[in-house]
């Protein structure tokens, strides 16, 4: 029993093999093998096809086959389990006996019908060929080579008839076009798929019934079976290739070879291709060597670019002072900060006479659609300056100059405040820019200079404010 290192107590089968070992089938624990002194277990783990084995048989090269309930069988050459199901051709998967008969084909009792093997392909016995039910429980061979078969309803006996060859055609080749009737052909490279149609004939086999094994030569190292009516092939390479198909019936009977040759040659419209291809990679190499020269062309033109336009910045703050007003009793500073390169704003402060004016200009646009007005006018409040107009007066020229040589769409907003530096007394002129904010010290308010009013101290008026 288990306890004495059997897989389990539920035995199925037992088995004496031609070395003496005794091999027991167990119910969910595999198969146990004893050599008369201990027990050694295979299970799935060790590559079974299933836990639940129900029957063991030796075959004449000393084989071991292993019936499972639904992992198909599995044969043990003594170092490694190969399982055969549904997949390769088995009837079904649950195997409850296996037989082997005189010619040395092994049969196997299966929940779908009897299955025999002559270890190349399986072909199967069902209700559809006369089998009494598909449940299969024993099979045997009585000395005048009649099968017999005890299934779920009842005894069968299967009398083989004379073997006959069967005949098998090969119907089309299917590549760049369907080919029929034809015993070599060629086929262009660019064909991706190849597909074999053919069909096999039996007087006591059912078409669908039909087993087929080929061999494409200068591909397959070896045979293939197939129960389907078609094969196909990917990506054949160039050269020559041969299919041979052999068709076998329902009692493992082998037809003669059919054969058809082949070659894959070179397509010319791939070679029409490549060299197109050739030429794209061609013209791409020629595109990417302009985009490099227009990438430097770029780069250079961006240097040269930054490079005036650092200049113009360099002009345009040499216009303003560069440092604050050194004037006893006051404090006066000022700064501007482009947003670019260069802009439209401006200050300037000048002396004259004990007056000291302070100059604030804003041309419309940004850059150098701002920049050039705003030398222009620098240049001409400078002129405007020096003939000594007075604040009324300035504004009223300034304007008439500019205005001849702006385009209608180009303003310029310009404040200006003159200080008596003797009087102590401000006056202030604003034409487009928001008003200045006027902090008083002495009471901390902050209020903004409109036109009109005085900025009074002490009863006392310190300035006229004008706009214009």
């Amino acid at each position: 029993t288990a306890a004495d290192g059997l897989a389990g107590d539920n035995a199925y089968a037992t088995l004496q093999d031609r070395e003496g070992k005794y091999w027991i089938c167990i119910w969910e624990g595999g198969v146990s093998r004893f050599d008369g002194r201990t027990f050694t277990t295979f299970t799935t783990e060790d590559g079974l096809a299933d836990n639940h084995v129900e029957t063991v048989f030796q075959d004449r090269e000393g084989y071991l086959w292993f019936g499972t309930f639904g992992g198909g069988v599995s044969r043990f050459d003594g170092q490694a389990f190969t399982t055969f199901t549904t997949e390769d051709g088995l009837a079904d998967n649950h195997v409850e006996t296996i037989f082997q008969d005189r010619e040395g084909h092994l049969w196997f009792g299966t929940w779908g019908g009897a299955s025999r093997y002559d270890g190349q392909i399986f072909q199967n016995l069902t209700r559809e060929d006369g089998l009494a039910h598909n449940m299969v429980r024993s099979i045997y061979q009585d000395w005048e080579g009649n099968m017999w078969f005890g299934t779920f309803n009842g005894l069968t006996r299967y009398n083989p008839p004379m073997p006959s060859q069967p005949q098998v055609f090969i119907d089309a080749v299917v590549a760049d076009r369907r080919y029929e009737g034809k015993t070599a052909l060629e086929i262009p490279s660019s064909t991706r798929l190849t597909t074999f149609e053919f069909h096999g004939m039996s007087l006591k086999t059912r078409p669908e019934a039909m087993g087929y094994q080929y061999q494409l030569e200068g591909h397959d190292p070896e045979w293939h079976i197939t129960h389907t009516r078609r094969v196909e092939y990917q990506d054949l390479g160039l050269g020559k290739y041969m299919f041979r198909l052999q068709g076998v019936d329902r009692d493992l009977n082998y037809s003669a070879p059919a054969e058809i040759s082949f070659q894959i040659v070179p397509d010319p419209r791939d070679e029409r291709i490549d060299e197109l291809e050739e030429r794209v990679r061609e013209r791409t190499r020629e595109l990417e060597e302009i985009h490099h020269q227009l990438q430097e062309a770029q780069a250079q033109i961006i240097d040269e670019l930054e490079e005036e336009l650092q200049t113009a910045h360099d002009l345009q703050m040499g216009l303003m002072p560069k440092e604050a007003l050194q004037i006893e009793g006051f404090d006066i500073t000022g700064r501007c900060l482009p947003a670019n390169h260069v802009g439209g704003d401006f200050f300037q402060y000048f002396q004259r006479d004990g007056q000291l004016s302070i100059c604030l200009a804003d041309v419309t646009g940004h850059a150098m659609k701002a920049a050039v007005p705003v030398m222009m006018f620098s240049g001409v409040l400078k002129t405007e300056m020096r003939l000594g107009a007075p604040l009324d007066q300035l504004f009223s020229n300034l304007n008439n100059t500019m205005y001849d040589s702006l385009d209608s769409r180009t303003f310029v907003c310009f404040t200006m405040g003159e200080v008596d530096l003797t009087e102590r007394s401000f006056r202030l002129a604003n034409s487009g820019c928001p008003y200045p904010f006027h902090f008083r010290v002495s009471t901390g308010d902050v209020s903004e200079m409109q036109g009109g009013r005085c900025l009074s101290a002490g009863g006392r008026c310190l300035g006229r404010l004008m706009r214009r």
